[in-house]
């Protein structure tokens, strides 16, 4: 079985920030020489989460706005 592992760290500069992994992610797997299998992203801080969702119009928007309720 084939396994990459890769830190980054991430500097934010507000509060609520979103930042995009995709390309990260992508390059990540391209490095791993993995053909078949599954990427794991996972933040170990407790004031940071990982969201899955489909880049569309007005996501992250929607997303800060039920986040400031």
């Amino acid at each position: 079985m084939r396994m990459r592992f890769e830190n980054h760290d991430l500097d934010t500069e507000r509060c609520g920030e979103f930042i995009d992994l995709t390309d990260e992610v992508a390059k990540v797997v391209e490095r791993s020489e993995v053909r078949e299998g599954m990427a794991v992203v996972y933040s170990p801080h407790t004031t940071c989460a990982v969201v899955i969702n489909e880049r569309e119009s007005g996501f992250i928007e929607d997303f800060s706005a039920m986040l400031d309720t």
